[in-house]
């Protein structure tokens, strides 16, 4: 391990945010491990650090598997850290287009990455709005996760279902709800979005939002 990433590990054992800030100006490896197999995120998901959880991941630092089974295992963690931790891994998390035709695969890449020309390219070239890929999102809930208003925006106006429902039993406006977004859910709702949707987990967008911590969401949405 060089110097660089033994420090950045270094700082985030001693919870040193301002150490932290400074080395990741350095680009040190983010998924860098330490004697005992953690990450500097892992570390902050095992003493429960919620600033510096949010800060690694917004820097970049990977949501595995590993991280959430710390944090679920830490005394010193709560449902906080589990709630922030997965809603870093939604928006990580990258379209799988391997079996989609050709201009519904760039529909699906340009609203998670947020392109509003090239979403507008494939809708032009004649992708289908409601298309999805591999892991049964739809582009107009890549747009919402990943909080590309201005997408979401474009694909609404553009035909869009806001009432598609995936195979699990997902809406937009529950993705909406997911990610705490209340102008796109009011966007949504004022385009003829329903609330009376349930997932395969018998969450409303209402329940979605709530779980998040949002209540004041939640509330506008039980409306």
């Amino acid at each position: 391990m060089n110097e660089l990433d033994k420090q950045f590990l270094e700082a985030a054992e001693n919870q040193d945010k301002e150490a932290l800030e400074a080395i990741i100006k350095k680009s040190p490896n983010l998924e860098a491990k330490d004697e005992v197999d953690m990450t500097a995120l892992a570390i902050a998901a095992k003493y429960g650090n919620l600033g510096m959880a949010n800060f690694l991941a917004e820097a970049g630092a990977q949501v595995t598997g590993d991280v959430l089974s710390i944090a679920n295992m830490s005394s010193q963690s709560d449902e906080r850290m589990i709630l922030l931790l997965q809603q870093w891994q939604m928006k990580q998390v990258k379209p799988d287009v391997s079996v989609s035709k050709k201009e519904d695969a760039e529909l699906l890449l340009a609203s998670d990455a947020g392109s509003v020309a090239k979403v507008k390219a494939a809708i032009k070239a004649g992708a289908d709005l409601n298309a999805k890929d591999d892991q049964d999102t739809s582009a107009l809930r890549w747009a919402i996760r990943k909080g590309h208003d201005n997408v979401t925006e474009v694909l609404i106006e553009a035909g869009a279902d806001v009432n598609h429902v995936s195979d699990n039993g997902w809406t937009p406006l529950m993705e909406a709800g997911a990610m705490g977004n209340g102008p796109i859910c009011a966007l949504l709702l004022a385009t003829g979005a329903e609330m009376g949707f349930k997932n395969s987990k018998g969450q409303t967008a209402e329940a979605v939002a709530r779980y998040g911590g949002y209540d004041e969401l939640a509330d506008l949405l039980a409306k």
